[in-house]
């Protein structure tokens, strides 16, 4: 019998609902009737009567992933729109479930389209999208993103508007000329360079681009400072203009926009935490059984039951991919995880599905301010799955306490085996202390395979001592729970925000992003040439493109770049590395290729000052030339026919010449015939009459 998920999509009566709410302890399910309109409101089924829906077969669970357009393929506009509205609604849609009241529903929409100085229709109308389109900020994009004039401004026929000015003079008319000039100046003068003021941008503006005005100091053909910067902004986006005042590293750390609250303590189970750190254990290769050196493990596990939900054990340095993979591990089916890392070929390695199930996308995702989740990958999180990130202090343990403690934990079992396995000391590398990486014995699928046995063990066996017990665990006998009960009695009495992981593409939206050339001769991406598939769009497309190009939208798997998926109208298009134009880069990571392409840049500067030598000493021969024929030559002054006449005339006397040497060198006397003499014959005497028929031999 399936579980009862958010965002489920069930078939009852000839019609879709989906559910937006669950409580066991209120014996309450909401969900909301899917329809053309979005004018349902949502309505409220008891446990009991929901089951027996199901149990009658009047409702059937229907596997229909919900398809999230990209925020990304929005214009500027249109996301200032979705910004906009959702913080209209963002408080009203988290008062669950007081707001699937319809009297408290009513009065809560008054109340924020007053405090926003909105309709209430607006306001009522967001929210009925939000619940529509999976409890989303993709479902409030408006409808109207491809009408109107795209980019176009609205055109003044010479009137002005606005209230009029203190001194009375009439403002300057913007030309489309001067428009542009100002945001040249705006990006020139303030964009570039950090430390200018507004004031000190406007300035230099009249300076270098009005010198006239300025010098005359005739200002009436001058715009204002308010139009400076006004339509200087225009044409700069808000995130532009921070990183120019902030710098990217601060932006990226600081004033990049961040999805989600942070809480004091949680109360269900839907908030995950992820961390990584350099394990304390030496590998060796299964190639050679050569040391490679200490991994990197990544662990996911949900705060309220303190299970562990996911887990990536990697060679390469913590990256965005790196924390990808380890929450698309933790996304999906813990056996196909199995499967990608070989470790059913371990013996003995019997663990299911069943011994971890875990596969849900949570509601939020709280991190450390490193690289993993901080920039723009990170936004494929937000916008096209709707995760909250939060990202705590760096440098801060305590605010991520019982994560921090799973990566002491997993170590025990292997403390108690031999000393000699490659675990680090506390003196490791100091002088007289032994080597780890002389001692290690484990492979890293072997060591992966023994962390997922400790992550079974501790989610279904260690019971959790200090866990602060809910009454109601204490009533029905949960006096010392494991992990896995703590999790699943949340999911069952606390509702929960978890969220089903049936979503279209999910590995690909989760893949790191880039940006790809789309040009006549196909996809060029890292060095690389994809072709183009049998699309028609993308197609004539890329013949318009022609020698120009156009930049589009990927993401590509870091471990193999035989593929990248185009992200173009709202569709994922999977192209193809070009094996005639690419032959080196099969098969190749994104590791690999990046050192490949240093190599080539590094060996061809290497050859750049041969390469220059050589054709300077070409230059210098044929300016030799130049220089004797310049003494020898007398000026001629001919008419441009008795040119032609004269260079027809040479140009055979000189075909001429040549045919005459090339006949010459062909008949020259052959060279004259070698007969050794020296040797011998069965009597060690030379024989004359075998040499004389050497001799005469051709003629």
């Amino acid at each position: 019998m399936s579980s009862i998920l958010i965002n489920q999509i069930w078939q009852h009566n000839n019609s879709k609902y989906r559910i937006l709410f669950f409580d066991q302890e209120l014996d309450l399910i909401i969900w909301v009737k899917l329809d053309k309109e979005n004018k349902s409101f949502p309505t409220e089924i008891s446990f009991l009567e929901f089951n027996e829906l199901r149990d009658g077969k009047s409702i059937e669970l229907l596997s229909e992933p919900d398809q999230f357009r990209s925020l990304d393929t929005l214009k500027e506009k249109s996301l200032q729109i979705v910004e906009e509205s959702w913080l209209i609604i963002k408080e009203l849609v988290l008062d669950e479930p007081l707001i699937f009241n319809k009297k408290y529903f009513n009065k809560r929409v008054n109340e924020c389209a007053k405090l926003h100085n909105v309709s209430r229709q607006k306001t009522q109308r967001l929210v009925f999208k939000y619940w529509h389109y999976g409890k989303s900020k993709h479902g409030i994009i408006p409808k109207y993103y491809n009408s109107g004039g795209k980019g176009k401004r609205k055109t003044f026929s010479g009137s002005t508007h606005g209230r009029p000015r203190i001194d009375k003079k009439s403002p300057l008319i913007l030309t489309e000329e001067m428009i542009m000039e100002i945001q040249k100046g705006y990006k020139k003068h303030l964009i570039r360079n950090p430390h200018a003021t507004e004031k000190g941008a406007f300035l230099n503006f009249i300076r270098t681009n009005l010198r006239k005005s300025f010098e005359t100091k005739g200002f009436d053909g001058v715009p204002s400072e308010t139009q400076f910067l006004y339509w200087g902004k225009k044409g700069v986006s808000p995130e532009e203009h921070s990183r120019s005042r902030n710098g990217n590293i601060i932006y990226d750390k600081d004033k990049r926009p961040i999805e989600g609250s942070s809480y004091n303590s949680v109360d269900t189970p839907g908030t995950f935490q992820i961390d990584s750190t350099p394990g304390d254990v030496e590998l060796i290769s299964e190639i050679d059984g050569e040391p490679i050196g200490c991994p990197t493990i990544y662990i996911v596990s949900d705060i309220f039951s303190s299970m562990y939900m996911g887990l990536l054990i990697t060679l390469e340095n913590p990256s965005y991919s790196q924390a990808s993979e380890a929450l698309y591990n933790t996304f999906t089916n813990k056996e196909d995880f199995f499967k990608r890392n070989r470790l059913s070929t371990i013996k003995n390695f019997n663990v299911t599905n069943d011994d971890w199930p875990s596969q849900y996308i949570p509601y939020s995702i709280v991190a450390d301010r490193g690289v993993e989740l901080i920039g723009k990958n990170s936004n494929n999180l937000i916008s096209d799955l709707g995760i909250h990130i939060e990202n705590k202090e760096s440098y801060r343990p305590d605010l991520k306490g019982m994560i921090e403690n799973h990566f002491n934990l997993l170590h025990l079992e292997l403390k108690n085996l031999a000393p000699n396995i490659g675990l680090k000391m506390k003196n490791d590398g100091r002088r007289g202390a032994s080597k780890a990486r002389r001692t290690a014995k484990f492979t890293l699928r072997e060591y992966t395979a023994i962390v997922v046995k400790s992550i079974v063990h501790r989610n279904n066996f260690e019971n959790l001592s200090n866990y602060p017990l809910d009454p109601e665990m204490i009533n029905i006998g949960m006096y010392s729970p494991t992990a896995l009960e703590v999790f699943n009695w949340g999911i069952k009495n606390r509702g929960g925000k978890l969220r089903s992981n049936n979503i279209a593409d999910l590995k690909q939206k989760m893949f790191p992003r880039s940006e790809g050339r789309l040009t006549r001769q196909g996809i060029h991406f890292n060095k690389i040439w994809y072709s183009v598939p049998l699309h028609k769009q993308l197609k004539d497309l890329q013949i318009k493109t022609q020698n120009k190009g156009v930049k589009l939208e990927l993401a590509y798997d870091p471990y193999t770049l035989n593929s990248i998926y185009l992200f173009y109208n709202d569709e994922i298009i999977e192209c193809f590395l070009n094996k005639q134009k690419s032959p080196g880069y099969i098969d190749k990571s994104i590791w690999e290729i990046q050192n490949l392409n240093k190599a080539r840049s590094f060996s061809s500067s290497q050859d750049k000052e041969a390469r220059i030598r050589s054709k300077l000493e070409i230059q210098d021969f044929a300016e030799g030339i130049l220089a004797e024929k310049k003494k020898n030559s007398t000026k001629k002054s001919n008419s441009k026919k008795k040119l032609t006449e004269a260079r027809e005339k040479n140009k055979a006397l000189e075909r001429e010449v040549k045919r005459t040497q090339s006949h010459l060198e062909n008949s020259l006397p052959k060279e004259g015939k070698v007969i050794n003499i020296n040797k011998n014959n069965d009597f060690d005497f030379p024989d004359d009459t075998d040499f004389i028929e050497q001799l005469l031999d051709g003629e």
